[in-house]
């Protein structure tokens, strides 16, 4: 099995969805699970989902790949409204977008599984349909959906607001620490540097948090002791930069405007920073193509006990297209 948490059980089903063929796919309901349609759910907020395999059938020689997709609409990236609101939009800016999550070949074939993922969503006004599907070695297919929908009352802000809020330790296959500022979202190391790895998802990356929950760094300055048998090609690693400011918590607040979110930061800034503190606010600025975004990171919370992690408060200028 590969980058993720699983467990072979003989489970227990209840409120969850069947499908029908000599494969079966199951959402497994519960308090802590998210088995069906979303709303009301807050920028980057942390959700569960309990994915269950049957490929006991002895038609379907046991389970051989399981993959995962979100599709985006529109798509993750915040965008900025044009000026007047009634203006037409840029076409690139109302397409969608798919990416893949996870994409695992399974070389014991088993016939029963038990997949858990921990996934952060969408941070911009929008939806994201995540999608599970199973194949066995005979070649059957089974599919289970849910949709998430994220509303926003600022959405025509120049800027982009959150909170991320990690789990401990970063150390977990199920830690999410490869961070997405532009959009928000944070995901676990399967995701980006498993086997096979995630070049698209790499790309993305902005911040990588380290296993200690408390040091920050850009991919693309990160030693290579991180990144063993080209798991991480150095043409995909993003260049981050910090700058530690004097912003107290209600600066960062009253910080409302691109060109005031580019002026906090100081050049050239560092590629990593270590020993966070409560309270403390760095300027950064991460590439968008060619479009430089400046943002504010503001440190919410520290690591403690063995479930709450770090807390980032985010805010990060729209790319203008």
């Amino acid at each position: 099995m590969r980058f993720f948490l699983i467990s072979l059980v003989a489970a227990t089903l209840a409120s969850c969805a069947k499908s029908k063929g000599p494969l079966q796919t199951y959402f497994i309901g519960a308090t802590r699970f998210t088995s069906g349609n979303r709303t009301g759910v807050g920028p980057a907020d942390t959700l569960a989902t309990r994915f269950y395999v049957d490929a006991s059938s002895s038609a379907t020689q046991g389970l051989k790949n399981v993959r995962i997709t979100v599709y985006y609409s529109p798509r993750r990236l915040p965008f900025v409204y044009p000026t007047p609101i009634t203006s037409v939009l840029p076409p690139s800016v109302a397409t969608s977008e798919q990416l893949v999550y996870m994409d695992s070949t399974l070389t014991s074939a088993p016939n029963e599984l038990l997949l858990t993922t921990v996934y952060g969503v969408r941070t911009s006004a929008g939806s994201e349909r995540w999608t599970y599907t199973a194949t066995d070695n005979a070649g059957n297919t089974s599919a289970r959906s849910f949709v998430i929908t994220q509303r926003r009352a600022d959405s025509t802000a120049v800027y982009n607001d959150y909170t991320l809020k990690l789990p401990v330790p970063a150390t977990s296959k199920l830690a999410r620490r490869f961070i997405d500022l532009k959009s928000g979202l944070a995901l676990p190391a399967f995701s980006v540097v498993g086997n096979p790895i995630n070049p698209e998802l790499q790309k993305l990356t902005d911040v990588i948090v380290l296993p200690d929950g408390l040091t920050l760094s850009s991919p693309k300055d990160l030693a290579e002791v991180y990144f063993k048998s080209g798991k991480w090609d150095a043409s995909n690693r993003s260049a981050t930069r910090f700058y530690l400011t004097s912003l107290t918590p209600t600066d960062f607040t009253g910080v409302t405007d691109a060109v005031g979110l580019a002026q906090q930061f100081v050049a050239p800034g560092v590629s990593q920073i270590s020993g966070l503190l409560v309270g403390q606010v760095y300027a950064f600025y991460v590439t968008n193509g060619t479009e430089p975004l400046y943002g504010l990171l503001r440190v919410v919370a520290l690591p403690a006990g063995t479930t709450a992690g770090l807390q980032l408060e985010i805010r990060i200028a729209k790319p203008l297209s």
